[in-house]
């Protein structure tokens, strides 16, 4: 970490690397985002595109890894962790590159607005988390093909509903997700400052088979004023 930071104000300077650990210091200490959480009904699950040709869609093991990493998005220790852990790495490979890749979560997510940073699910409730498309990829429509295929295998291991949260003015991200199947079902506002925290959801989180104000736990709310 003190070889980072050094590299840092090597390149950047004192004044941006002051800006930088500034930033991160306020995001520690206050935060505020509104996320919008939609859900697929995977027991009638509408068609969905299919992956573009010569690309595959696999469930990573602790091979694929580096595939995984080589997407920037995190840390090859805390990919294993994951994995270790329950998570379910999918990827969408083009040979040995990674097209595009994301994570499900059955049992428990993890979510910081709720308590202890897991949020609890039902037993046939799977959360989708992560999705990331390689630059290489984007605009040909790798991210929604992946989706219904995963939401095809989860379906026919058990599964019945597919959650997944976006922020709220990720206007790409939730088009995408609406036009793969997914119903928005509840809104949720988190704000921390220190260590006071405040969980809001609008509406009903009891929708689409998960109560969202009773896992988090949360308070209901109006929906948040338009910016």
């Amino acid at each position: 970490m003190v070889e980072r930071a050094l590299r840092y104000v090597r390149d950047h300077g004192v004044g941006a690397t002051a800006r930088v650990a500034a930033g991160e210091l306020r995001g520690r200490l206050y935060l505020d985002e509104i996320h919008v959480w939609y859900g697929l009904d995977l027991t009638s699950l509408p068609e969905g595109r299919p992956i573009p040709e010569g690309l595959r869609l696999v469930r990573a093991t602790d091979a694929d890894v580096p595939m995984y990493v080589a997407l920037g998005q995190a840390s090859e220790a805390s990919t294993r962790e994951r994995l270790g852990s329950g998570g379910a790495l999918w990827i969408v490979t083009d040979g040995t590159v990674a097209a595009f890749a994301c994570w499900t979560f059955e049992r428990g997510t993890p979510v910081e607005a709720a308590r202890g940073g897991t949020l609890r699910l039902p037993e046939t409730c799977v959360c989708l988390e992560d999705s990331v498309t390689s630059p290489d990829f984007r605009g040909r429509g790798v991210a929604p093909g992946a989706w219904s295929a995963i939401a095809q295998q989860l379906r026919d291991e058990g599964f019945t509903l597919m959650i997944t949260k976006v922020g709220l003015e990720n206007a790409p991200s939730r088009r995408a997700v609406t036009k793969a199947g997914f119903v928005e079902f509840a809104v949720m506002r988190y704000r921390r400052r220190g260590p006071q925290r405040r969980v809001e959801v609008w509406p009903d989180g009891a929708a689409r088979g998960i109560d969202l104000i009773a896992a988090l736990p949360a308070r209901t709310a109006a929906p948040p004023a338009p910016s």
